[in-house]
């Protein structure tokens, strides 16, 4: 039976799919904690629902933004360690984590995905929308777009290291085999690219 995988679960476990994310003091694992699965269970279509905070630019939780929430998971994992076995997954979602690697990381952690996606399985990726970003930071001057280009670099992974165009995430990514299926609507309350790809079958 595949998997279906949502990668840097964070806050958001949601329901249908295996949520992994880095093991740390502040993450725990959901058959451990089910007073965190009733307080982060969601579904795809409201997938901030029970993060309220995150619905604007202006509101996010304190305890995110200093690295004190609790997150939760299935499984702990990384990029470069997806728990799941070679072919074994049809789907991996990850919002707002591959613009945490570095380019030399990215390309790792594409050869991992595609190690565990089987032949035809999804890639769906969210990232800033940096050009985005950047103009509005331009127009308005307020300080919360620079959240939004560098990350909230409340801590050593808090930063985002690769700012892309929906051109070079397309470059980067198809150069492992993936081929671009189209852009997906936007969960957040900020500009961000959401797009779809499939493992080729061969």
């Amino acid at each position: 039976m595949t998997e279906r995988l949502h990668l840097g679960s964070g806050t958001v476990y949601l329901t249908g799919y295996i949520n992994v994310d880095l093991p740390g003091d502040m993450t725990f694992l959901a058959s451990e904690h089910p007073e965190l699965v009733e307080a982060y269970r969601t579904t795809e279509d409201a997938y901030y629902a029970r993060s309220p905070g995150y619905k604007t630019m202006s509101d996010f939780p304190e305890q995110a933004l200093s690295g004190t929430q609790p997150y939760l998971c299935d499984r702990y994992g990384s990029w470069f360690n997806i728990p799941c076995r070679s072919g074994n997954a049809n789907e991996i979602l990850s919002r707002a984590t591959f613009e945490h690697l570095s380019l030399t990381e990215s390309h790792r952690a594409l050869d991992e995905a595609g190690r565990v996606l089987c032949p035809g399985g999804l890639l769906r990726l969210s990232v800033p929308d940096h050009e985005t970003c950047l103009r509005k930071f331009v127009e308005s001057g307020d300080k919360v777009w620079i959240r939004q280009l560098l990350g909230p670099r409340t801590s050593e992974g808090g930063y985002h290291l690769v700012g892309y165009t929906l051109a070079s995430l397309r470059a980067v990514v198809e150069k492992h085999g993936f081929t671009f299926v189209g852009e997906e609507e936007n969960p957040h309350a900020y500009p961000m690219l959401c797009c779809r790809w499939k493992k080729a079958v061969r």
